[in-house]
C-alpha cells in the first residue's frame, strides 16, 4: 500500500484510461457482431477498473466497498475517475480514516465471506436450489396450463369462476382485516393466510381478463406478477431459513442437509410472514423503483430477526439494526444481482438469442421451461450467498448493539431513531450467538403452525380439482408436509 501511495492519482488515472482505450476498442470490434456484443465489452472494461478502485480507496483511507459501482459501463467509468483522481491524504488523515470502518464487516467482505460459506455447505447448497428450481418452474407451468384451461370455458363457466375467487378474496380480506385490528396479540404463523391475498387478487385478475380483447399481455403480467410473489412468500421463506441454519451450522461445525431441511419445515409457517411482508412491500414498491428499494435495505436483514429471534418483532429489529448503513445492504443486494446475471442472461441469449432478453425483462414467467430453470437455479443461488452474506452483517450489528457502539463512524448507536438509547433487552447477546445448542430449539415450537399450513394447502388442492392439475400439486405437497411433521416429532 506504501508503494501505491507513492504513486499518487495520476498513475492510476492513467491505467483507467488504458483500460477505457480497451474498452473502446474492444466495442468497436464487437460492434460487428452485435449490440450485446458491445454491451459485454463495456461491462468487461468496468469490472477491469474495480481493482484499480479497491487500491485507490485503500490509499484514501476509504471502504473499498465502493468498488461496486464501478461495474456500470459509463457511469461507472465517470465513477472511477472522481475516485481515483482525489488528493492523496497524508499518513495521519489516512489511519483515522480506516479506523472508521476496518472493524466493520463491509458490502465486499460480507459478500466473500458469503460465497465462502456457500461453498463449504455446497453439498446443502446444491440440492435445495435444484429441488426449488425444479418445483418453482413445474408449478409454474401447471398455472400457465390452467390459465389456457380457462380461456376455453364459456363465458357463463368463467364468470363463475371469477365470482368463486371473489369470495375467496373477500374471506381472506376480513381475516387480514382482523389480523391488523389484533396485531399486537396475534402470532406469525396466524399471518400467513393474508399473504395469499394479494396473490389472488393477480389470478382473480388474470381469469377477469380472459373475456377482454386484446388483453393477452395484460394477463400475462398479472399471472407472472402474482405467481411470483407467491413463492417468493412461501418458497422463499423456507429457503432462506435453510441459508440462515446452514451459516450457523458452518459456524459451529459441520452442514447437514437434513438438520437443515427439518428446522426449515418446523419453522415454515412462523417465518413465513415476516418473510412474506418483506417481499410484498418490495415487491409493490419496485413498481415506482425508489420506494421498492428503500424497502429493501431497510428490511434486509428481517429473515434473520425471524428466524434467530422467535420473539422479536422482526420487521422493526430490521429496520433498526439497518440504519446507518443502508448503502451498505444495497451494495450487497447488488451484488446479488450480478451474481445471478449471468446465469439467468446467458441462458436466455444461449437457448433463443439476444432479442428473446426483451420477454426476459418483461414476462420471465412465459420463457421457454430449459431457460427459466436455468434461471431459477441463477436467483435462488444468488439468494442463498446473499442470504449468508446478510447473516455475516446481521451478526456484527447484534454484537455492536450490545456493546453500544456507533451504527457507523460519527452516528447515534445501533438500533437507535432520532438519537435514542438502546433497549435494554439488548444489553446481552442473544443466546443464539454463542451456543450451538440453539440450533435444535429453533424448530421446537413450529410443528403446530406447519401441520396447519399443510392443511391449507390440501383445501386449496381440493378446491382446485375441478379446475386444473395444479390441484394435485397443492394436495401432494400439503401431504408430503403433514407426514413431515410427524415425522419429526
Amino acid at each position: 500500500m506504501v508503494m501505491n501511495r507513492r504513486l499518487g492519482p495520476l498513475p492510476y488515472a492513467g491505467l483507467v484510461l488504458l483500460v477505457l482505450v480497451l474498452g473502446g476498442v474492444g466495442a468497436a470490434q464487437a460492434a460487428t457482431l452485435g449490440p450485446l456484443a458491445v454491451w459485454g465489452s463495456a461491462f468487461l472494461s468496468s469490472w477491469l477498473l474495480a481493482p484499480l478502485v479497491v487500491m485507490r480507496q485503500y490509499d484514501l483511507g476509504r471502504s473499498p466497498d465502493d468498488a461496486v459501482w464501478t461495474v456500470l459501463p459509463v457511469l461507472g467509468h465517470a465513477f472511477a475517475l472522481y475516485l481515483i483522481l482525489q488528493g492523496t491524504p497524508s499518513d495521519a488523515a489516512r489511519t483515522r480514516s480506516l479506523a472508521r470502518w476496518e472493524g466493520q464487516v463491509g458490502a465486499l467482505r460480507a459478500f466473500g465471506l458469503g460465497l465462502r460459506a456457500a461453498g463449504r455447505g455446497a453439498l446443502v447448497v446444491a440440492p435445495l436450489v435444484l429441488v426449488a428450481a425444479l418445483l418453482d418452474v413445474w408449478m409454474l407451468e401447471d398455472l400457465k396450463g390452467f390459465l389456457g384451461w380457462s380461456e376455453e370455458l364459456p363465458l357463463a363457466t368463467r364468470e363463475g369462476l371469477s365470482q368463486a375467487m371473489l369470495v375467496g378474496i373477500g374471506v381472506l380480506g376480513l381475516y387480514t382485516a382482523l389480523q391488523v385490528v389484533k396485531r399486537k396479540t396475534v402470532s406469525r404463523a396466524s399471518w400467513l393466510p393474508s399473504l395469499f391475498l394479494p396473490p389472488l387478487l393477480f389470478l382473480w385478475g388474470t381469469v377477469f381478463m380472459l373475456s377482454m380483447p386484446g388483453s393477452g399481455p395484460g394477463r400475462n403480467i398479472l399471472l407472472t406478477f402474482g405467481w411470483g410473489l407467491l413463492m417468493d412468500t412461501v418458497l422463499g421463506a423456507g429457503l432462506a431459513i435453510a441459508w440462515i441454519v446452514l451459516g450457523e451450522q458452518l459456524r459451529f461445525g459441520r452442514a447437514s442437509l437434513g438438520g437443515v431441511v427439518k428446522i426449515a419445515l418446523r419453522r415454515l409457517a412462523d417465518v413465513s410472514g415476516p418473510h412474506g411482508a418483506r417481499v410484498l412491500a418490495v415487491s409493490l414498491g419496485m413498481q415506482v423503483v425508489v420506494p421498492g428499494l428503500y424497502y429493501a435495505v431497510q428490511l434486509a436483514l428481517t429473515d434473520m430477526a425471524a428466524v434467530l429471534e422467535p420473539d422479536a418483532p422482526a420487521l422493526s429489529r430490521s429496520s433498526r439494526l439497518t440504519w446507518g448503513i443502508r448503502g451498505r445492504m444495497l451494495k450487497i443486494l447488488f451484488l446479488g444481482v450480478l451474481l445471478a446475471a449471468p446465469l439467468q442472461l446467458g441462458s436466455v441469449v444461449a437457448f433463443q438469442g439476444a432479442e428473446a432478453l426483451v420477454t426476459f425483462f418483461t414476462l420471465p414467467g412465459f420463457l421457454p421451461v430449459e431457460v427459466a430453470f436455468l434461471g431459477a437455479v441463477g436467483s435462488f443461488l444468488s439468494s442463498a450467498v446473499v442470504t449468508l452474506a446478510l447473516l455475516e452483517v446481521y451478526r456484527e450489528r447484534v454484537q455492536r448493539a450490545v456493546a453500544g457502539q456507533p451504527a457507523r463512524a460519527e452516528t447515534a448507536p445501533v438500533g437507535a431513531e432520532d438519537g435514542e438509547p438502546l433497549a435494554a433487552a439488548e444489553a446481552t447477546l442473544p443466546a443464539w450467538f454463542s451456543e450451538a445448542g440453539h440450533l435444535e430449539s429453533l424448530g421446537a415450537d413450529g410443528l403446530g403452525a406447519l401441520r396447519w399450513l399443510a392443511g391449507a394447502m390440501i383445501a386449496v388442492g381440493v378446491g382446485l380439482f375441478a379446475v386444473s392439475g395444479l390441484g394435485w400439486v397443492f394436495v401432494g405437497a400439503g401431504v408430503a408436509l403433514l407426514a413431515g411433521s410427524f415425522a419429526l416429532r
